[in-house]
């Protein structure tokens, strides 16, 4: 699962600090359905000293991408290796259960809308237990509420969004209707992730959702931006004007992102499957319902009946995060678990702890400063957009 760019940004940024602490052995395929390393690539690799490198080049290689488990010749050679730590990125979670020692995945570390660049990235028990939180002090759950209530001034409390009246008027959406949104998932042939998903397609995800939608309702749709600008999307949109408003495709907006924001925070209920986009929910306080057999923390008190859902949420008693809770979460995920692989900073020992450690609070405070700073900045850089957008906007 990782794609040329990934390669480049993030895991040649983690090898180069972990080989300066510890025996590296990088396991990788070749280029295939955008997935692996190309001859583009061999220059970075050429630039790392002490890494054991081993390119899986078998006739079976595709099958890294979706189930190798059956592989025992890979398996003989892991074990020869004995790895103390290993890092994944795969979307193939059979063939993990039989390597031995901490196995953590590496996955996308932002917390949508509090910031965080594209690069940044945590090491994770699972590919979509969501929201998850362990066993924390006092003190330590004091300073993940600080943290969450920092990030909200630096952030939340500025962004400038769409009053939900102006969002419905600009939409054009029916009066009296409720309205659920769904964010489609990522559809391209680089993009395994997707044989875990509750649905085989976003096509059969929309069929459903809106199958089982109330008559009193409307399902709003927007596309991944990766989608839009790599993928076909045509089919979907051709299904969606078939049902004749029943579902609505939300456009992309001119700025970024916003388009699934604002409906995390103007619908009544959202609709996802193991999208990064539950948090924007979650921030807004919109009640979640998740299609997808993986985990989520208790304190999002999400459904996993869509009927009930859409009965309690219909009724007006549908149950919905806390604030508290969400800032708390936010905080904790911001000052422990995300981190950027290209701080020079960072060393081969903090990656091993990362990877060993559920809780690391001695780097608390320092993350703390850093997030804070950063956010100062993003919201400097977004009021300059908005202004610019504004004055566009009157010409």
């Amino acid at each position: 699962m990782v794609t040329p760019w990934w390669f480049e940004r993030i895991i040649i940024p983690l090898v180069k600090a972990l080989a300066l602490g510890a025996e590296v052995h990088v396991m990788v395929p070749p280029l295939w359905s955008g997935t692996g390393i190309g001859r583009a690539n061999r220059n970075s690799i050429a630039s790392v000293q002490g890494v054991f490198w081993h390119l899986l080049d078998g006739p079976d290689h595709p099958k890294l991408r979706t189930d190798a488990s059956g592989e025992d010749d890979l398996f003989a050679l892991i074990d020869q290796i004995a790895p103390d730590i290993t890092l994944c990125r795969t979307a193939d979670i059979a063939s993990t259960k039989r390597i031995s020692g901490t196995v953590r995945y590496i996955m996308e570390g932002g917390g949508a809308p509090l910031g965080g660049k594209s690069h940044r990235i945590c090491f994770a028990d699972s590919l979509f237990d969501f929201a998850e939180m362990p066993d924390l002090t006092p003190s330590e759950i004091e300073l993940c509420e600080r943290a969450g209530r920092d990030f909200w001034a630096n952030r939340i409390e500025r962004l400038q969004m769409d009053t939900r009246e102006a969002w419905r008027k600009r939409l054009a959406l029916p009066d009296g209707k409720k309205l659920y949104g769904l964010p489609l998932e990522y559809e391209h042939e680089e993009n395994f992730f997707g044989q875990h998903h509750a649905f085989a397609s976003a096509i059969e995800t929309v069929k459903a959702v809106v199958e089982r939608l109330p008559d009193d309702a409307i399902l709003l749709v927007t596309h991944h931006p990766l989608t839009e600008r790599h993928g076909d999307v045509s089919a979907v949109n051709g299904l969606i004007a078939d049902l004749r408003g029943r579902a609505i495709l939300v456009e992309a907006e001119e700025r970024q992102a916003f388009a699934t924001w604002h409906m995390c925070r103007h619908c009544d209920g959202m609709i996802i499957d193991n999208t990064k986009s539950w948090s924007v929910a979650a921030a807004f306080g919109t009640p979640i319902l998740r299609l997808s057999r993986f985990g989520f923390g208790d304190w999002v008190q999400e459904y996993r009946d869509m009927d009930r859902f859409f009965d309690e949420v219909g009724r007006g008693v549908a149950k919905a995060v806390a604030l508290a809770d969400v800032q708390r979460w936010f905080g904790y995920h911001a000052i422990n678990v995300m981190f950027d692989p290209r701080d020079p900073r960072l060393t081969a020992d903090e990656l091993m702890a990362r990877a060993s450690r559920e809780v690391m609070p001695e780097t608390w405070e320092a993350r703390l400063a850093d997030c804070n700073a950063e956010l100062i900045a993003l919201a400097a850089e977004i009021e300059a957009r908005e202004r610019t957008h504004e004055k566009r906007q009157a010409a």
